[in-house]
């Protein structure tokens, strides 16, 4: 079924009116939305620094910048030697990427990137769907088998078609996972992956067993000093023309973290701001000095070009506005679907595929996923002439093919498509009055941003 906080429901609107999607395009505004190899342990320095396939580990009883700190926590996937062999070092990538944080009233480029680009993926409660709000769901979470786990509505079927959209432009897309879960559900976890038909190159889970051990309490539920460093460490080895993409959901931090470390590898935080902001977000001096070391190997470039983040509390979308319209706060992943198909990430058919699944296995409407095409049009994270490109595509048959011998050529299947084709191709443009404006760009406020996000932080306050 459609989740209850995607545009249209009233659920959504989270205490204003701001989540509320605008007028439908053909009415229906009221309509709802709808194997990996054994990894080495923490302890055993694993294969050399420099390799991107095998750096991201969690470190923290490491000295800083060594070699071990940025490879013992990774579990290589099934793809991860053509991930790796695709990465290289990058003097040979073709040039050509769009800048990061485009904001959607640019024109789209006219083909698609050229390089290798890493899609990063949180799990709890933006792949899984996941309740950890209490003691029971918690236990409950944690006797789970992996075919009792619940996937995201589109989440599987995105992932699927990010690694296809790298390998039909011959450049590789590499998916690597960063998840707060413990280490000792890497079995289950990574079997769900390959229930899902999800390939990846990298998962990392974190070393709470250690952490309780060793009495690190704080870091079992701090998530600051866990994944910046991570990522840090899994940019290490990476061309620095390589691009990003950020997944991650509201019940955390993931928008505080994955902005820092795009602007931290962009070379817009410093080191004593950055120093600084560890403190205040309570991270251990040890994974501070790591995380600094991390940051201070890497060179500078532009690395993050977008970052979504899955609405799965509900929280209104102006909350995340403080980062600019790099961050797209996304209520259901066709509306991410949208966005990548803007930024020249995927193809027209992939959308398609993505929008068939959750209308065809997960209860979606038609009329959701118009109502959630609007929403990011009214919050100006969505250019009308994307959507017109996207609907004459459709029209002329981009998806069509592979969709329909796969789901039987059912007429429904064929009639879906094209009204979902023409809906896009003859939208009309929203009213001046409807529409919101985009996100500043203005450089982050960290510092305040720290205050108001991290809930560790707000608490100890």
């Amino acid at each position: 079924m459609a989740a209850a906080g995607d545009p249209g429901t009233a659920a959504a609107s989270a205490g204003s009116g701001e989540n509320q999607p605008g007028r439908a395009a053909g009415s229906g505004e009221n309509q709802p939305p709808g194997s990996a190899a054994a990894r080495a342990d923490a302890t055993d320095p694993g294969p050399a620094a420099n390799s991107a396939a095998a750096s991201a580990g969690s470190g923290e009883n490491q000295p800083p910048g060594s070699a071990a700190t940025r490879a013992d926590a990774t579990d290589p996937g099934p793809a991860a030697k053509s991930a790796a062999a695709s990465a290289g070092s990058g003097e040979n990538q073709p040039p050509g990427i769009p800048a990061a944080a485009a904001s959607a009233d640019a024109t789209a480029e006219s083909s698609p990137p050229q390089q290798l680009c890493i899609f990063r993926w949180d799990l709890d409660k933006t792949y899984l769907q996941t309740d950890f709000d209490s003691f029971r769901a918690l236990l409950r979470t944690a006797m789970q088998k992996a075919q009792d786990k619940l996937t995201v509505p589109g989440a599987a079927t995105l992932l699927r078609e990010l690694r296809k959209s790298g390998s039909e432009r011959g450049v590789g897309s590499r998916i690597c996972f960063i998840s707060g879960s413990p280490r000792q559900m890497r079995k289950v976890l990574t079997e769900k992956l390959r229930l899902d038909g999800v390939a990846f190159d990298e998962f990392i889970l974190k070393p709470n067993l250690r952490n309780m051990l060793t009495g690190r309490f704080r870091a079992m539920r701090e998530q600051v000093g866990y994944k910046l460093p991570a990522l840090l460490a899994g940019r290490a080895g990476v061309a620095v023309e390589t691009r990003e993409v950020c997944f991650g959901d509201d019940a955390e931090s993931d928008g505080f973290i994955y902005s820092l470390y795009g602007d931290v590898v962009a070379g817009r935080v410093e080191r004593p701001l950055l120093s600084r902001l560890l403190t205040e977000a309570g991270v251990y001096p040890a994974d501070a000095a790591r995380t600094v070391a991390l940051c201070e190997s890497l060179p500078r470039g532009e690395a993050v070009e977008r970052i979504f983040i899955h609405l799965d509390r509900r929280s209104p979308p102006s909350r995340f506005d403080r980062y600019g319209s790099r961050l797209v706060p996304i209520y259901n992943y066709f509306q991410a679907a949208l966005v990548l198909y803007q930024d020249r990430r995927l193809q027209p058919g992939a959308v398609v595929r993505i929008a068939v699944e959750m209308v065809d296995k997960f209860g979606y409407s038609l009329e959701s996923l118009r109502n959630s095409l609007q929403d990011l049009l009214r919050r100006s994270r969505l250019q009308l002439e994307s959507v017109r490109d996207l609907g004459e595509a459709i029209a002329g048959g981009a998806g069509e093919t592979d969709l329909l011998p796969a789901l039987g050529a059912l007429p429904s299947t064929r009639a879906l498509l094209r009204t979902l084709a023409h809906g896009l191709r003859d939208l009309g443009p929203l009213s001046d009055h409807e529409l919101l404006p985009p996100p500043e760009t203005a450089a982050i406020d960290y510092l305040k941003a720290l205050e108001l996000d991290l809930p560790r932080h707000r608490s100890r306050k």
